[in-house]
């Protein structure tokens, strides 16, 4: 209990903490500022500036902040004013002599600053007052106070002419001194107004705001003396402006936010007496209210908190429900009444008696050993009413429900699968929170309801589901269980999702009563499945090509339908930028769009962590640029980057615009698994693409001959088995030695590709090398042998025929390594010239090779070939040399070019156009003058036909 002496002491350290201290923080507050004066006066007179632009941007910020619910506009419109205020004496602060932010300018520009924010300021006090009993249009007020501020800032800074009011080495325009007392006679004049209407006011906001005026207008006075900007006067202009802008903040911003209610709902104290006049009209409906009501106020300790409540009145219900007569409660507190420590629901009323927001609640009140259902608003600051009913009985039946039914609950809730039963009717007699939430629904919503009706009336292609035939029904009629794999339920929302679920009737004794079905939501995995099939169909589709726009373009194509996309496109990354490339479901003009970083978020996110990301709604995502996508009409996408090691190829969307959707694990899935895909098929096309310019380039060196040679035409072609391997071990070569003599050369290197390309063109050099060395064919083969047998892989070997033509004779002198013999076509037809078994190149270290010969008339011609002619097949049926040389009898007597085509062609078209090695063949014509007599052509035609093991002709 306190004493005298304590309350005493209370009362004395109050008034020290809320009268003396501030006088001596201001005191020294000024001191401090006088003090700075001395160390810069640039210092503190940019100190005090920032004081009063500070104050001017709290009054906007606490009258901008209440308008919604303050009742005169007059604080609005200050604070509006204000705001400009600040800003202008902020800009004359930058502006003054010393600060040389605006270069150029002297004393003149910050005293017109000074004189511009006084006229605002002075006018803007004499207009508020109006605005006590008008509204205020505030946007209005804001553009016009941001028009006058920019045109009077452009009047200064830009067409100079605003009026001098400082000239250096002067002092003061007259301008300026006039200008200063028609502000004061301005502020003196709304000094009259606000007083006049000073029933608007709080007796405390009315003195400090015409104690603010006055001082203000003894801070003008000051200002028409100065003649230097750092002198006296302007010093205690200043200082005077101090104390002007501190009784602002304490009428304005301090009263606001520590006593609202004396500045901000000053017209809720004047209306006081309006609503007690009006309280008997509320009394009869108080009184006859069927539920109990009481009133009550907030009761507070010296420090401000609430410690307890009062009950002010209540009505004749109270006793009928409480049991407590009105005389007992009237008067007393809650703490004394209900016999409790603390009031019951203090902290809830008392929020409600501060702030005006009414509660409704239900409690169990222990003093009572009730429920209640209690509904608090506040009539008036710091007073609150309760409005409440018994709910007791209810609540003790709901509770005996909860506790029957909170076993059941605790059953079906163990598991993630649906659970749900039917009685015999089909109606749900319990359904755990695992089904209602798959199915769309609150459990307590599908009791009762008939479940066929509800979730399984359609099959999956949308046809009608009859009763009769569905196993959950028959589950409850026949007693026979099911087990189904293959259907779907539908949602609340109308879509529908695949189930996997058993149906199993319920009996009580002997009687069926029911079924009750189990289910899983299978959707995901059979999604999963679905795009594990399409992954591998599109494998197989861009693995069977290795051009790159082919494989984009099926990607894009195939697994925008896999995953349901709208639409699709791939962008690729070319100079810092994205290019759509490839399209699908949008018009193709789109293909040549570029994008920016900026534009794609959600791209570069992707690529930098290397992994798909979705973006479920691309509307309200910050991971994406909404207006790019509102551009685009695209509510949800996918986006896979697609990068190989540290390069980035480019970006994979999936769109959806008519609808946004919430992508599966199991198309990110498919996305991660395309990307992969995608990346493995196009690094085979790139390496593909490199060894094809290599391998070309190779080709033409290895397969390059002159374009003609003296005594001999020729015809040749190279034909790869496959596009993918474009060149293998074939070669061929014709060469001038010394005259009259030519050498020619066919081989075959073992294997494919760049390693036997590699290998055929040292063995084309290493040949021709010993050709120009020694003319002798045999000892070519020999010398080659013995130079590439060690270079030689294992298993790796080279077949080849090199031969010699005397142009001058028509003899040609050949050595074979285990390569198909030539044929030899005069005007008789077409012969075998039969070599002399050799082994190939590189397979035995000393092997001496032999020489066979034969003899060309003019006209005559010697045809090779590799032995990837000779082995195309037809089934199980080589093309072979017997149709060879039929082909040759055919077209013997035609340019080389057409015997080597026709070859070919007839190899191609046997093997039904699917070669399985390469083949290359080059046709001799010798074409020098014939030395044979008339019978020569026959006598060479017998000599190739007596040496040939299997004539042909």
């Amino acid at each position: 209990m306190k004493t005298a002496d304590s309350n005493g002491a209370a009362t004395k350290d109050k008034f020290i903490r809320g009268k003396i201290l501030p006088i001596v923080a201001a005191v020294t507050v000024l001191v401090g500022l006088y003090a700075s004066s001395f160390y810069s006066y640039l210092l503190f007179h940019s100190l005090a500036e920032l004081f009063s632009v500070v104050i001017a941007a709290g009054i906007f910020m606490v009258a901008w902040n209440s308008r919604k619910f303050i009742e005169n506009d007059c604080l609005l419109l200050l604070g509006i004013a204000y705001l400009f205020v600040g800003g202008l004496d902020l800009i004359h602060m930058l502006a003054y002599k010393g600060m040389n932010i605006f270069p150029g300018y002297d004393a003149n520009l910050p005293t017109q600053l000074w004189i511009l924010a006084r006229y605002m300021q002075s006018f803007s006090l004499l207009l508020a007052p109006a605005f006590l009993t008008r509204k205020l249009n505030y946007r209005i007020a804001v553009i016009a106070y941001a028009g006058v501020s920019v045109l009077a800032l452009l009047a200064i800074f830009v067409w100079g002419v605003f009026p001098d009011a400082f000239v250096e080495g002067v002092g003061l325009t007259a301008f300026k001194v006039a200008s200063e007392y028609i502000i004061s006679t301005i502020l003196l004049a709304s000094l009259y107004l606000i007083y006049k209407r000073r029933e608007y006011f709080d007796a405390g906001v009315l003195r400090l705001l015409a104690a603010s005026i006055l001082v203000t207008v003894a801070s003008e006075m000051a200002f028409t003396l100065y003649i230097d900007p750092y002198g006296f006067s302007n010093l205690a202009g200043h200082f005077l402006k101090i104390v002007a802008f501190y009784f602002v903040y304490r009428a304005l911003i301090e009263t606001g936010l520590a006593r609202p209610y004396g500045l901000l709902f000053r017209n809720l104290k004047l209306s006081e007496e309006a609503l007690r006049e009006s309280e008997d009209k509320y009394r009869n409906l108080f009184t006859s209210m069927n539920e109990g009501a009481i009133l009550h106020e907030i009761i507070y300790d010296e420090d401000g908190r609430a410690v307890d409540y009062l009950i002010k009145d209540v009505n004749p219900r109270f006793e009928s429900i409480l049991g407590i007569k009105p005389a007992d409660a009237e008067g007393k507190r809650a703490t004394v009444l209900y016999g409790t420590d603390k009031a019951p629901y203090l902290d809830v009323y008392t929020k409600v008696a501060e702030t005006g927001e009414p509660v409704q609640f239900e409690t169990y009140f222990p003093p009572m050993e009730k429920y209640f259902s209690i509904s608090v608003f506040s009539p008036t600051p710091g007073q609150f009413a309760t409005i409440f009913t018994d709910i007791t009985t209810r609540k003790r039946s709901e509770e005996e429900i909860h506790l029957l039914t909170n076993r059941m609950r605790l059953l079906l809730e163990s598991t993630d699968e649906g659970i749900y039963g039917i009685d015999l009717e089909g109606s749900c007699t319990f359904c755990n929170l695992a089904a209602a939430e798959m199915l769309g629904y609150k459990p307590e919503e599908v009791l009762g309801e008939k479940m066929h009706e509800l979730m399984h009336h359609s099959k999956s292609d949308g046809s009608p589901y009859p009763v009769e035939e569905c196993p959950v029904y028959n589950a409850a009629h026949t007693g026979h269980g099911a087990r189904v794999d293959d259907e779907v339920f539908w949602r609340k929302d109308g879509s529908a999702f695949s189930i996997e679920y058993s149906s199993y009737p319920i009996f009580e004794d002997t009687a069926i009563s029911g079924a009750v079905v189990t289910f899983v939501d299978i959707t995901e995995r059979k999604q999963a499945q679905e795009l594990s099939d399409a992954l591998n169909n599109i494998n197989a589709a861009i693995n069977s090509t290795l051009d790159f726009d082919e494989i984009m373009e099926r990607v894009v194509v195939e697994s925008a339908k896999a995953v349901g996309a709208e639409t699709a496109a791939v962008a690729l990354r070319e100079d810092d930028d994205w290019v759509v490339r490839y399209v699908f479901g949008f018009e193709p003009e789109l293909v040549g769009t570029r994008l920016t970083d900026e534009d794609n978020p959600h791209a570069m996110l992707a690529v930098n962590r290397r992994a798909p990301v979705a973006i479920d709604d691309a509307y309200n995502d910050e991971r994406v640029n909404r207006r790019v996508m509102e551009n685009f009409k695209i509510r949800s996408v996918l986006v896979s980057p697609l990068v190989i090691r540290e390069e980035v190829i480019g970006v994979l969307f999936f769109n959806y615009h008519s609808t946004a959707v919430h992508f599966s694990e199991a198309q990110v899935d498919f996305a991660n698994k395309l990307s992969a895909s995608v990346l493995l098929a196009l690094e085979n096309a790139r390496l593909y693409e490199t060894e094809r310019k290599i391998a070309d380039t190779l080709q033409t060196a290895i397969l390059t001959v002159p374009r003609q040679v003296a005594g001999v035409d020729f015809g040749y072609m190279y034909r790869s088995a496959t596009e993918i391997a474009r060149i293998g071990g074939d070669f061929y070569d014709i060469f001038e030695l010394d005259e009259p003599l030519i050498g020619f050369v066919i081989g075959d290197v073992s294997g494919k590709g760049l390693g036997a390309a590699t290998t055929t063109s040292i063995v084309k050099s290493t040949i021709r090398a010993f050709a120009y060395r020694d003319f002798d064919p045999r000892q070519v083969l020999t010398k080659t042998n013995q130079a590439i047998e060690r270079q030689m892989k294992e298993g790796q070997f080279v077949t080849a025929v090199y031969g010699v033509i005397n142009t001058s004779t028509g003899e040609v002198a050949m050595a074979s390594a285990g390569h198909p013999d030539p044929f030899v076509c005069t005007s008789r037809g077409c012969f075998k010239a039969t070599a002399r078994r050799n082994p190939p190149l590189g397979v035995f270290p000393n092997v001496q090779y032999s020489e066979f010969t034969a003899k060309l008339c003019l006209g005559d011609t010697l045809v090779l070939y590799t032995d990837g002619l000779l082995e195309a097949r037809h089934g199980g049926e080589f093309f072979g040399d017997e149709r060879v040389g039929m082909v040759l009898d055919a077209v013997h007597a035609s340019p080389t070019r057409d015997m080597v085509e026709a070859l070919l062609a007839a190899a191609s078209e046997f093997s039904m156009h699917k070669l399985t090695d390469d083949i290359a063949v080059v046709a001799i014509r010798y074409t020098r003058s014939d030395i044979c007599n008339d019978s020569g052509a026959d006598t060479v035609a017998s000599e190739a036909e007596n040496t040939a093991n299997h004539p042909v002709s």
